[in-house]
């Protein structure tokens, strides 16, 4: 027997998907404290701010300054290199 079939709620972005990432201790020794890091890349919301969604595409055409500026503008930040090698660490 099917179960009765039910209307579908209407699809509503989620925004600013983060997940943390605990402190690393690196090969070299140095420690990377916690920190939490975009689950999706980041997207251009329809006000121009920089989001984090699993619906949107990712935000390509975009200079390393303007990305650091735009990151800084949503209260974010790009991740560094110490804290990219953390994240494969785990």
């Amino acid at each position: 027997m099917n179960a009765p079939a039910v209307a579908a709620a209407p699809a509503i972005a989620t925004q600013d998907l983060f997940v943390k990432v605990p402190q690393t201790t690196l090969p070299n020794g140095r420690v990377v404290p916690a920190f939490e890091v975009g689950q999706y890349l980041c997207s251009k919301g329809p006000d121009g701010r920089a989001v984090v969604t699993a619906e949107d595409t990712p935000w390509t055409d975009i200079s390393y300054h303007d990305a650091r500026r735009a990151c800084a503008d949503a209260g974010y930040a790009l991740i560094t290199e110490s804290q990219a090698i953390a994240l494969a660490l785990q």
